[in-house]
């Protein structure tokens, strides 16, 4: 069952970015210009002008740190990776007086997670509308940032919250329900949103240091990749 969602999100994934690239392509044929005009013809009495000017962030596309569909997933799991060992320690480090984190580590868990469905979990509020949207936005903005689409962003997101809570969180407890489809979704939202926010602060080059406090708030995986010099992001 484990290796069918495997698949089908990869083939999700494929047909996501195979029918944004064609779209992509045509929008950026002529990038150097600073404005383009493009007459779509309906019939003979209809005509419909479309301009863009490739100033405009969101049709700076593919995305100048762009790199191959794989590598580009591994570096999102590697975010996603990351964060959640960040968030786990954080998790045991605030709460070890009162939970044997140990105990709860077992194989058992991990046989349960793969032979029963998931279940819809109880845990703060805060960690499901809070920590795992955050966490679900840093994963797409790993892929969005190195010249992914939107839509296909959603399904690796939605990947990458599978992996978690079958092959990291499930040592603990079975699978959430709920985790599986507010982290994909609502971290897509918001990656989204922070995207367009920061190429709208990116487009003055002469950030103010409340600026890069908000950029490396929001996105601080791509502010660590390019080393604090937010004059380099793109």
């Amino acid at each position: 069952m484990c290796a069918a969602i495997f698949l089908f999100a990869f083939f999700l994934l494929y047909s996501a970015e195979t029918s944004c690239q064609e779209i992509t392509d045509y929008q950026f044929l002529s990038e150097n210009k600073l404005n383009q005009s493009f007459n779509y013809k309906f019939n003979s009495d209809f005509e419909l002008n479309i301009s863009f000017s490739s100033t405009n962030p969101a049709w700076n596309l593919p995305h100048p740190d762009s790199i191959a569909p794989f590598a580009r997933f591994g570096y999102s799991s590697l975010v996603m990776l990351s964060s959640s060992i960040a968030g786990h320690a954080y998790l045991i480090l605030r709460t070890y007086k009162e939970e044997d984190w140990l105990s709860k580590y077992s194989w058992r868990s991990v046989e349960r997670s793969f032979t029963l469905p998931p279940k819809w979990d109880q845990d703060h509020w805060s960690f499901n509308y809070l920590i795992h949207p955050y966490m679900g936005s840093l994963t797409y903005l790993a892929w969005r940032n190195r010249g992914g689409s939107m839509w296909s962003g959603l399904v690796v997101s939605g990947i990458n919250s599978v992996l978690y809570e079958y092959l990291l969180a499930s040592a603990i407890q079975r699978p959430s329900a709920n985790d599986l489809i507010i982290t994909p979704i609502t971290g897509a939202i918001l990656g989204e949103a922070i995207f367009i926010i920061e190429h709208k602060l990116l487009k003055n080059r002469n950030l103010s240091l409340v600026e890069k406090i908000i950029l490396t708030l929001i996105d601080p995986y791509e502010v660590a990749r390019h080393r604090f010099r937010y004059q380099d992001m793109n």
